[in-house]
């Protein structure tokens, strides 16, 4: 002992021993995983325990969506149509398109970078230069970001009042146009782009860069999202709390969520939405929507008729708040 040797003789040694520190599985709160927790198959818990729900973009049967920052759970995910997880991806943004196969994220923070990877396994992909990231123009808050053909991507730039093109195959920028606090994009089936301007939906002309209003006056709307039929929806905040379907022409067609959404205090109210955000359209015509809250984190479906279809609740973070019911402290 401190460097002592000890002195020859006999001595009697002994060990404690135990089994080991094991876990008991006993509840989960909000978490729409299968099971709630993470599996090695990657097919457990749900998207990304830091952030608030940011993303969501579907191309044919998959759907990505995710927080777009992590620790403990995987920042992104990709279900099926009917929500089921396949995988969890590394892979992260703040923006996301999809484009035959292969999704695009462009981040605001870490470098701003923009990355590519594969929609089957959310593994990232190098661009077709070789590089594994690249550099995205622009600072700032960058919300749209939509695959217009099958060369161009098309970035919105809010503080720098501009839409960025970039090179679908390299992620480099080749153009830009002037497009006053634009926000999110989308691009219907025949290649017409539109885009947020200001508190304005509209039409893009990618050739004489003019902006032509659809709809104006919209209580903060955030992001865009075509159907099928190219009718456009776009998420509005503020005193709406609520997605809109427009038609081509900007005519209000349907509103999803109850007028204000859900309360942030007092019962819970599914029919509401809180904060709508991100969100697509898949092939049977349901919308999809990133509630850009922490608490709880929803994901929520809706049926073409405008009822709430299903809701996913992402994995909540090691300090997870909490409230009392003062009905019953």
């Amino acid at each position: 002992d401190r460097d002592q040797p000890l002195p020859a003789g006999t001595y009697t040694a002994k060990i404690l021993t135990h089994d080991g520190i094991g876990q008991n599985y006993v509840v989960n709160v909000g978490v729409s995983g299968e099971p709630p927790y993470q599996t090695e198959d990657g097919r457990g818990g749900w998207a990304g325990d830091y952030w608030e729900p940011t993303y969501v973009a579907i191309e044919g049967d998959r759907v990505i969506l995710g927080t777009g920052n992590a620790e403990a759970q995987r920042p992104t995910i990709g279900t099926d149509l009917e929500g089921r997880k396949l995988w969890g991806s590394a892979a992260l943004g703040h923006s996301l398109a999809l484009h035959k196969g292969f999704g695009y994220f462009v981040a605001w923070a870490f470098g701003g970078n923009l990355v590519k990877f594969d929609q089957a396994t959310g593994q990232l992909k190098p661009f077709a230069n070789g590089q594994a990231e690249t550099k995205a123009p622009g600072t700032g808050p960058r919300r749209g970001l939509v695959a217009l053909d099958d060369t161009t991507l098309v970035m919105s730039a809010e503080v720098e009042d501009k839409l960025y093109l970039l090179d679908l195959a390299t992620g480099e920028a080749k153009g830009e146009l002037p497009l006053p606090a634009p926000k999110g994009l989308a691009v219907d089936g025949k290649g017409t782009l539109y885009a947020i301007s200001g508190n304005a939906v509209g039409r893009v002309d990618l050739k004489s860069g003019v902006f032509t209003p659809l709809a104006t006056g919209l209580d903060t709307p955030k992001m865009l999202a075509c159907d099928a039929n190219g009718n456009i929806h776009v998420s509005l905040q503020g005193q709406t709390m609520q997605v809109w379907k427009l038609s081509p022409q900007g005519k209000v067609m349907q509103k999803f969520g109850k007028v204000g959404g859900r309360p942030a205090l007092g019962k819970y109210d599914p029919a509401g939405m809180r904060s709508p955000y991100a969100i697509a359209v898949d092939k049977n015509n349901r919308l999809w929507v990133c509630e850009n809250d922490r608490e709880p984190k929803r994901y929520s479906a809706w049926s073409a008729d405008g009822t709430l279809w299903k809701e996913f609740f992402g994995s909540q973070p090691y300090s997870t708040a909490g409230y009392f019911d003062p009905k019953d402290p």
